[in-house]
């Protein structure tokens, strides 16, 4: 295929506005969607090399995959090995441990599902994972699996058929495009990395191939020139309007997809906008976008985690980007031609790269089994090397038979309990089964976990904008209609106790759709969704402890807490984590704590309980309690305390005393 300097200068565009957004640069807020044009173009040229080739009678499937592992292996193979020598001195046992799975994941090129799997709320969160990005070559290369075989396939018996290959091409971008729209609609996580959601876009370059040459020949170079140029605003309006909550890849995804495949359509003779893509220095840096593309990810990453989570500064940034492109130059001149340059047998450098591939995985499931080396750090980081460890938690009982069987039980045995309970709510409720276990035992009450959304949601059409889950307001509904008909059939369970995060969930609610949402609002709406709810829960004998939610930090402190330690290579930090001091407590919470404070005395039978009134001083919070830190992230509290400290934050939190008031005190309205 003849070489063309403008789509090195396409792929520039695609590359550096992944960069530019990855470092936070204002006015790209969607330059996630080179990734998308750089899907396109691999269609495109991998497409014309397999019809070239089986036009010819050429085409061997091995002889593809050698040019494949040629060009991806070698590059991806060293900056893989060097992500994983400088997490050593950087990364914590957990994110040691997470890196070295992802790894071997990116290794084997299905990284998309491992990054499907093991991002989100209760994992490290996808912007700490230095491989991340590899994402995008594992969708593309699950779909170079079966792609060629169904190309080389269709044109084998294109000569009875002639429309079968436009039609089987127009097949795979209509069928994958719908999947697009419909995940994004009801499982957006999903919609992203697999790449059922993404072959339509490799499909559209692919496409291009097979335009009739007498359609592009022909065609006026001012007519090329207004196609090409459409095209280029196709690619960067989305750059500049779309953001990172926008619906994604599904219809958003049109424009830059068809604005790439308008930029590398081949007309008669190249135009002004050929040209000006052709211009220096857009064609150096399409030569190295893949090593590009491949370094800058981890470096930003690694820089983050060596600032703590903070975002990086300008001076940092700048000095990530100029990084970036010292990496990417050496690794395009050292490795990846000297790779391409090479023309071993197929067999040959198929089978060393198999062998690459399974050493780079060894080594990283070899990282993950080893927990990350805990070794690399003291015995008080390793209790919070990982967000498994800070929540792992063995549940003591579960609940042995009727309504509740099943369900995770804490405090005194469910059988002989003198008071039955359930904990209603999220994973703010489900932060405090090991205080209330022991807070159970001494008031002899046994409580058992219903892990839904907190309550409130759907009561009185009270809903949550809760972004990357559309059903989330239908499955709250669900969840609480089965709490519910739980109450209703168990009359045994005397004490209702609720839990969640208020604040976080305050600031989202809304009535109807369309309708603004805040703090304001949301304080309302929350006390409208408590007025709904308690008659039906207070009610009959039965008694409810409303908790509020435990002190937030404004940002996680975590990082801090590492960084204090001294064990891994982190800037200082400029924050003390010693205490949840002023400066750092969540304002907002204040105003949803004032909240709950207004409840007491408005409901009968109904205990509300605010933890900050006896963690926290007029300016501060406690942080560490028996010498340990409490913290899991910024607004949940760890789950592996030992058992002293965990008896001592729930004798702090006076839960005992608060079960025993809640289930045996008089009717009446209740204030504690």
């Amino acid at each position: 295929m003849t070489y063309r300097l403008d789509i090195d200068g396409v792929r520039a565009i695609a590359v550096l506005s992944v960069l530019l957004f990855h470092l936070g640069v204002p006015g790209v807020p969607g330059g996630f969607i080179g990734v998308d044009v750089f899907f396109v173009i691999s269609g495109y040229l991998i497409t014309a090399n397999i019809v070239a080739d089986a036009r010819q009678g050429d085409f061997s499937l091995l002889r593809f995959y050698d040019r494949r592992i040629r060009r991806i292996g070698p590059a991806l193979t060293v900056v893989v090995l060097a992500t994983l020598a400088a997490g050593y001195f950087i990364l914590t046992p957990g994110d040691y441990a997470v890196l070295g799975r992802s790894a071997a994941y990116a290794a084997a090129g299905i990284s998309n599902f491992f990054f499907l799997r093991n991002t989100g709320y209760f994992n490290a969160a996808a912007e700490t994972m230095p491989l991340l990005h590899t994402w995008s070559l594992g969708v593309e290369e699950q779909f170079y699996v079966a792609w060629p075989l169904l190309l080389v396939g269709a044109l084998r018996v294109a000569s009875r058929w002639p429309r079968l290959v436009p039609t089987l091409v127009g097949a795979v971008i209509l069928a994958s495009f719908a999947y697009a729209v419909e995940k994004v609609g009801t499982n957006p996580k999903s919609a992203f990395y697999q790449p059922w959601t993404r072959a339509w876009e490799l499909a559209v370059g692919g496409a291009l191939v097979f335009i009739p040459v007498a359609w592009t020949s022909g065609m006026s170079t001012r007519l090329g020139d207004l196609l090409k140029l459409a095209g280029l605003i196709a690619i960067i309006a989305p750059m500049l309007l779309l953001t990172a909550e926008s619906p994604f890849p599904g219809v958003n995804a049109l424009a830059p997809v068809l604005g790439t495949a308008l930029l590398l359509m081949p007309t008669g003779s190249p135009g002004r906008i050929a040209h000006a893509l052709a211009l220096a220095p857009l064609p150096f840096v399409g030569r190295i976008s893949y090593s590009l593309y491949l370094w800058h990810w981890p470096i930003i990453v690694l820089m983050r985690h060596y600032h703590n989570g903070d975002r990086l500064d300008p001076g940092w940034s700048a000095a990530a980007l100029a990084l970036s492109f010292v990496a990417a130059w050496l690794s395009w001149r050292f490795v990846e031609q000297p790779f391409r340059r090479l023309r071993p047998p197929p067999w040959k450098s198929v089978g060393a790269g198999v062998l690459a591939a399974g050493t780079v995985a060894g080594l990283g499931l070899a990282l993950y089994v080893g927990d990350g080396l805990p070794g690399r750090v003291s015995p008080h980081l390793q209790a919070m090397g990982s967000k498994d460890r800070m929540w792992h938690w063995v549940c003591p009982q579960s609940v042995p038979d009727g309504p509740a069987k099943g369900l995770c039980a804490v405090g005194a045995p469910w059988a002989s309990a003198g008071t039955r309970a359930i904990i209603w709510g999220d994973s703010h409720a489900e932060q405090l089964l090991p205080v209330l276990d022991v807070a159970g035992r001494e008031a002899n009450t046994a409580i058992a976990l219903f892990r839904a959304c907190p309550a409130i949601i759907e009561a009185g059409g009270v809903r949550r904008d809760f972004a990357g889950i559309p059903t989330y307001n239908d499955d709250c509904r669900r969840s609480r209609e089965a709490v519910l008909a739980l109450l209703k059939a168990a009359p045994d369970i005397r004490l209702v106790i609720l839990a969640g995060a208020w604040p976080a969930t305050a600031q989202n609610l809304y009535r109807h759709a369309g309708d603004a949402v805040g703090y304001e609002t949301g304080r309302a709406l929350l006390r409208e969704g408590f007025d709904q709810l308690m008659p039906q829960l207070a009610s009959g004998g039965r008694h409810v402890l409303l908790m509020a939610d435990i002190p937030h930090w404004a940002s996680d402190p975590v990082p801090c807490v590492v960084a204090d330690d001294g064990s891994l290579l982190r800037a200082p930090c400029v924050r003390t984590v010693s205490q949840l001091a002023e400066p750092d407590f969540d304002p907002w919470q204040r105003d949803v704590n004032d909240v709950f404070r207004a409840l007491r005395g408005r409901y009968r039978d109904v205990t509300v309980a605010i933890p900050a009134d006896s963690l926290c001083e007029p300016k501060s919070c406690l942080s560490e309690i028996e010498g340990e830190f409490l913290y899991y992230d910024l607004d949940h509290i760890r789950r592996n305390l030992s058992p002293g400290a965990t008896r001592a934050l729930a004798a702090r939190l006076g839960l005992a005393a608060l079960l025993r008031a809640a289930s045996s005190g008089p009717v009446g309205a209740r204030a504690d």
